[in-house]
């Protein structure tokens, strides 16, 4: 966001007034504003890419979640409650992982966080064919993206 854009937020959260393209007044608002970034906003503010005063505006609560990669105790729930949502989506019979599968999402370092987690169980689920998923992650570093190995059949990534 440039600079001068940053000025009128920081106005609109400070005054809690816009003015309205082509109005003589300005407008009351009651807006509450929740930012979510993978940023280092701190390097921006020092860097004077980010107006300070804003950051300070805006960072009332701050919640960091550490990345997936940060806390592999956390995927076998969430690979649960994702084959659970996904099965349910597409009409399907409870789902599971074989060991090895597991095993593998769990050596993954998920640099899309849930995202890629999500995206790859149903791409599993689509292409696997039975309730007991059992696949294999590989990396291909042209793309930089997992693929999947599904039951000795080469399924690649989108």
């Amino acid at each position: 966001m440039p600079l001068e854009l940053q000025a009128k937020l920081l106005r609109v959260v400070e005054h809690k007034e816009v003015d309205r393209l082509g109005g003589r007044k300005p407008v009351a608002v009651d807006i509450r504003i929740l930012a979510s970034t993978n940023r280092d906003l701190h390097h921006y503010v020092r860097q004077g890419t980010r107006r300070e005063d804003l950051f300070y505006r805006l960072n009332v609560i701050h919640i960091h979640v550490p990345p997936l990669r940060e806390r592999k105790e956390d995927i076998p729930i969430l690979v649960e409650h994702l084959l659970s949502e996904i099965g349910s989506k597409l009409g399907l019979p409870p789902l599971s992982l074989s060991s090895e599968a597991m095993k593998a999402l769990l050596d993954h370092d998920w640099p899309g966080n849930l995202r890629e987690l999500a995206n790859v169980l149903e791409r599993a689920v689509i292409l696997g064919g039975g309730p007991v998923l059992a696949f294999l992650l590989s990396w291909r570093p042209s793309k930089k993206a997992p693929s999947l190995s599904l039951k000795g059949k080469r399924a690649s990534s989108p």
